[in-house]
């Protein structure tokens, strides 16, 4: 078992990142909440479902800051609308 680091930039994150996040990421619950704080209304119309560590969560649960994440590192992943 081990963790591996994996940067995506630019097409390649436009052609693969979906599929990362749907199976699932690890991230710094910090950086997590950083990135995801201020997203726009369409950022969260695109979320079918979000999971952390496997438990279902309320996009308006982050949208409105009411949500706080433990730990320092979380398991994401998110199915999007297609």
């Amino acid at each position: 078992e081990g963790t591996l680091r994996i940067k995506l930039f630019n097409m390649v994150m436009n052609e693969l990142g979906y599929g990362f996040l749907e199976k699932g990421i690890i991230v710094n619950s910090r950086d997590l909440f950083d990135c995801i704080k201020n997203q726009s209304i369409e950022f969260w119309q695109g979320c079918k479902e979000i999971l952390i560590n496997g438990k279902t969560i309320e996009p308006d649960l982050f949208h409105n800051g009411l949500y706080s994440l433990k730990g320092d590192f979380v398991f994401l992943s998110v199915i999007v609308n297609t």
